[in-house]
């Protein structure tokens, strides 16, 4: 496990970025507006377009005017069309009924079968207090419409819950609340792969610890948390806040996906 200041976090995020950012293509294409910040592009062999997730405000039925997760196509990666309909709905007495805070998508042969796998974070109204943030999957076919994760399926028996923040963190840090943000998925060798942040708060919702943690699995369904972090945050209560911390955590994520760190 990587323990590191919070100067030496920020400058680790600038080098693994830059590493990731150097295997890109020449030349890739940049896009304006909310499908500019949504998930990286992944090029659908089957209908011969480029496809993208992307947060919109758009107002629809089933997003309760919220921020919903729409797919949006392209044949060339620089005009975008977004859908109407939202690719993730969620119903309003569900455990992630809100805004997603965040969300990865990748692609991965489950079961012979091509699959959209889908990773989002959000406010899980059903944990202690309704405050703590867990990481919810879903599937599709072809990454217009998803299905969540099958209840039956969820270690906690409900429809698209995958991950429950812990009583402590993944780094063995004591705190009062646990939250984790910022999930990042990538498919390798055969094997899926998901990085996320988790963040401690004291009793008076102070965040006093912070760690990068990962998981592995084959299927999407059955999964495998590993025995040791990825990053061990250390800083004193108060000294960084927690916008910035929810930010530098999912920052990192990203990096270790684009890097091929697990």
């Amino acid at each position: 496990m990587l323990k590191a200041s919070w100067k030496q976090i920020c400058s680790q995020v600038l080098l693994i970025a830059s590493i990731a950012a150097s295997g890109s293509p020449a030349g890739a294409q940049t896009v304006s507006g909310d499908v500019a910040s949504g998930s990286e592009a992944i090029f659908d062999k089957h209908e011969k377009v480029w496809k993208k997730w992307v947060l919109s405000s758009a107002v629809c039925e089933n997003s309760a005017g919220k921020h919903a997760i729409f797919c949006a196509t392209s044949r060339d990666k620089k005009v975008w069309s977004v859908s109407k309909e939202p690719a993730l709905s969620t119903l309003s007495d569900s455990w992630d009924a809100g805004c997603p805070e965040s969300f990865d998508v990748t692609e991965h042969r489950i079961g012979g079968a091509r699959k959209f796998v889908l990773v989002y974070s959000v406010r899980d109204k059903l944990s202690t207090g309704g405050n703590a943030t867990s990481i919810g999957l879903a599937l599709s076919s072809d990454g217009r419409h998803f299905e969540k994760l099958a209840a039956d399926k969820s270690p906690y028996g409900l429809a698209g819950l995958l991950l429950r923040p812990a009583a402590r963190l993944s780094n063995g840090c004591e705190s009062n609340q646990v939250t984790i943000l910022g999930p990042r998925i990538s498919s390798t060798k055969g094997s899926l792969s998901l990085c996320y942040g988790e963040l401690g708060y004291d009793a008076k919702q102070v965040p006093v610890a912070a760690c990068v943690a990962s998981a592995s699995s084959s299927d999407g369904v059955s999964w495998r948390k590993s025995d040791s972090c990825k990053l061990s945050l250390e800083f004193k209560p108060g000294q960084v806040s927690e916008a910035g911390l929810k930010h530098s955590l999912t920052k990192y994520s990203m990096a270790y996906k684009q890097a091929g760190i697990y």
